[in-house]
């Protein structure tokens, strides 16, 4: 059948009834490939917005901070946004989900390095 539902009679793994002669029928339901492709999809463009989301919610935040917590904030949510449209690449197919990994994986990485202290630059003075 074209619907994924396949019907099989299971004689080898039980074989015929010997009391009876009744066979044991199973009823093996598999997904066709294009339906887990779409169940993918589907949580991938689930996780871009999610993502999006979390990025709106934060924008008005954005704005009162003062300037210097303000750009590390918006680069955190620009890494947000990136991965976002990565995931939506990978729901329209455009990447493999190796490639969404990858970029996971780097946009990870960039958010760790974002939030990991960086020691003040030292004010040069020039001395007598």
């Amino acid at each position: 059948m074209g619907n994924g539902l396949r019907i099989v009679n299971d004689d080898r793994v039980s074989g015929p009834d010997e009391v009876h002669g009744y066979r044991t029928w199973s009823l093996s339901v598999s997904a066709p490939r294009e339906v887990l492709m779409f169940r993918y999809r589907r949580r991938a463009l689930a996780s871009a917005r999610a993502l999006d989301q979390a990025v709106n919610s934060q924008l008005a935040c954005v704005a009162r901070l003062p300037e210097d917590a303000r750009r590390r904030s918006a680069d955190h949510l620009a890494e947000l946004v990136t991965l976002a449209q990565a995931y939506r690449a990978y729901a329209r197919g455009w990447i493999s989900y190796r490639e969404l990994e990858n970029r996971g994986r780097i946009a990870t990485a960039r958010l760790s390095h974002l939030r990991s202290p960086h020691p003040a630059a030292a004010h040069l003075t020039e001395r007598d």
